[in-house]
């Protein structure tokens, strides 16, 4: 597929930028788990903070750390609890502005917006169903028409 040295300018640096502005959560987390921890020396050996430790290492095997992964948090304990219970839900959206600035019939642009909400249920935290599950994800698109308004 040919393309104008122009345009071939325009899209490497749109991936350029987009690689260098995108960093996946994955990654931010293992960074903050790399950062100094404090030597086994430092911390006191008390039956509080080993209890503690141990919670919170359970508890982190199973369950998201939504501070680290949500723009809204752990919801003030009540996402981990809906966990723990057998329910997961999430609501994602997604906004894009599209624009032609040449070429085509017409020039112009147009927003094109993207909703998801997602619902998850463990059966067998919920009713004691072994491997039992169930998904329900509901879709959203909105917006303009952008091959119909700056083709």
């Amino acid at each position: 597929m040919w393309m104008p040295a122009r345009q071939r300018k325009s899209v490497a640096s749109a991936l350029l930028l987009s690689s260098l502005l995108v960093q996946p959560v994955g990654a931010s987390a293992a960074a903050l788990d790399d950062a100094v921890e404090p030597a086994v020396s430092e911390i006191s050996p008390t039956a509080d903070s080993a209890d503690t430790i141990a919670g919170e290492a359970a508890a982190s095997d199973d369950t998201p750390n939504w501070a680290e992964s949500t723009l809204t948090g752990d919801w003030g304990g009540k996402r981990k609890r809906l966990h723990a219970a057998g329910v997961q839900a999430d609501l994602l959206y997604t906004a894009d502005f599209l624009h032609n600035s040449s070429g085509g019939l017409k020039s112009g642009g147009t927003y094109v917006g993207h909703v998801d909400l997602i619902l998850q249920l463990d059966g067998e935290k919920l009713i004691g169903w072994q491997g039992g599950s169930a998904y329900l994800q509901l879709i959203s698109n909105g917006g303009g028409r952008f091959n119909l308004r700056a083709c």
